[in-house]
């Protein structure tokens, strides 16, 4: 309920018809685990996703309405930060049984695409479609650390939540209308911008993993990062299945047969996944983007 239609009804019928929707919340899902903390904490966070996310209002920025600015810029700005923060923000959705508070997010992607276009073809000089890493209530670029506020992958985290939407909906429109023109959107773009190794392999001109080496020249990489890799692997298999499922059988081969010319994630046999080829996780690091997807889609 507005603020303004709130003061129109009085506090009776708003409290009334605050508590209804509370309870119509909590009775789509709920979770009992041996671990009291935990269990706690899911219900903690769904609180704050019930109490940020709604259909029409704009996506979850980095703390929400819980930002503190102190009578300063709220810390990172306030943005919209697309490396991570926008969506883990809303994958308790899925599980949680919550697909309308998770709509308010995919609208506001679906609202601003041309803008994202646009960005793309001046930025990039790719056709398809590619997201600022770091952008304001408008979908426009903010800047920021530039390896990963014009990270060329952002996209391809987004189009995860298009994924995960059809997925659990399984509506044959919104694949049809949005999901699938997304994916295939961003896989366009990660056509486009690649070259090739001395192995004849695609990689990207330059990579990085967020906040790996900070905002330093190292955090450039020769080699293509995991981070980048498990996100275009995993934009070309989807884009495969997604027009596979519309029966655009022409469109699912050319996507597979690009996904055979990227390499394999990087790996070693006693530490598993690494940052890049020859380049290893050494030290603490609190932005485990680098690690968080598979080329399977499953987020870990």
């Amino acid at each position: 309920m507005m603020v303004s239609e709130g003061q129109r009804v009085g506090l009776e019928e708003s409290n009334a018809s605050h508590n209804a929707w509370w309870d119509e919340f909590w009775q789509k899902a709920t979770i009992k685990l041996s671990d009291k903390l935990l269990e706690k904490q899911w219900y903690l966070e769904m609180y704050k996703l019930g109490a940020a996310a709604r259909k029409d209002a704009p996506p979850i920025s980095l703390q929400a309405v819980w930002t503190a600015d102190n009578g300063r810029i709220p810390p990172w700005k306030g943005d919209f930060h697309h490396d991570l923060n926008t969506q883990l923000s809303y994958w308790p959705a899925y599980s949680g049984n919550h697909l309308d508070l998770e709509e308010g997010f995919i609208d506001w992607l679906w609202k601003y695409r041309e803008t994202f276009e646009r960005y793309t073809k001046s930025f990039y000089k790719t056709s398809g479609l590619n997201v600022p890493g770091v952008t304001t209530l408008t979908g426009e670029p903010m800047g920021g650390w530039i390896q990963y506020s014009f990270s060329p992958t952002v996209s391809a985290w987004l189009a995860h939540h298009f994924y995960l939407h059809w997925r659990y909906s399984m509506g044959q429109g919104f694949l049809a209308e949005k999901a699938h023109p997304w994916l295939k959107g961003v896989a366009i773009h990660l056509d486009e911008l690649p070259v090739k190794d001395d192995k004849g392999f695609r990689k990207l001109p330059i990579s990085s993993s967020p906040e790996v080496f900070n905002n330093s020249r190292e955090a450039w990489f020769q080699n293509i990062t995991n981070y980048d890799l498990a996100l275009i692997r995993w934009t070309f298999e989807k884009a495969a299945e997604l027009a596979r499922e519309l029966d655009k059988n022409d469109e699912s081969e050319k996507w597979l047969n690009i996904l055979s010319e990227w390499p394999a994630l990087a790996t070693d046999p006693e530490e598993g996944l690494m940052i890049a080829p020859n380049a290893s996780l050494h030290q603490s690091h609190r932005h485990f983007s680098h690690i968080g997807r598979t080329n399977k889609g499953r987020v870990n």
